[in-house]
């Protein structure tokens, strides 16, 4: 039987964490918004609530969801085929690149997605696979 390497299950736990985070934000209601009652003459009232993911963003719920899902299986994929004994340095390169590339791909989702902060601990998984795998 083959022994994975510590960047390998590092990155690995984080494809596994992404699977359950989305479907968290799917099934509880975790997302804060303001609905406003009524604006009448310079008075307004409004109510905040909390929604889940399809109630606030329902076209845009499976793509959210989606993404780090497979930004982390990817960075998954590259880290299994670095491992490979290959004479092409080349090719290596080409997967470790695709790993960082990954990796950086997950940090901006997290940044600019309204939900990215669910994602942190991906992302900080997927890091330290790339650190530990230089």
């Amino acid at each position: 039987m083959k022994s994975f390497s510590i960047s390998t299950i590092l990155a690995g736990a984080a494809h596994l964490i992404s699977i359950p985070t989305g479907l968290i934000l799917l099934i509880f209601p975790i997302i804060l918004t303001t609905e406003i009652i009524s604006d009448d003459k310079g008075f307004t009232q409004s109510i905040q609530s909390y929604q889940t993911l399809l109630e606030s963003n329902f076209s845009l719920s499976l793509p959210i969801i989606v993404f780090p899902w497979i930004i982390s299986g990817v960075c998954l994929i590259s880290n299994l085929m670095v491992t490979q004994n290959t004479s092409n340095n080349s090719i290596r390169l080409r997967w470790k690149t695709y790993t960082w590339g990954s990796v950086l791909l997950m940090g901006i989702y997290i940044f600019l997605s309204p939900t990215g902060q669910y994602y942190i601990p991906v992302g900080l998984l997927l890091l330290l696979s790339i650190i530990i795998k230089r």
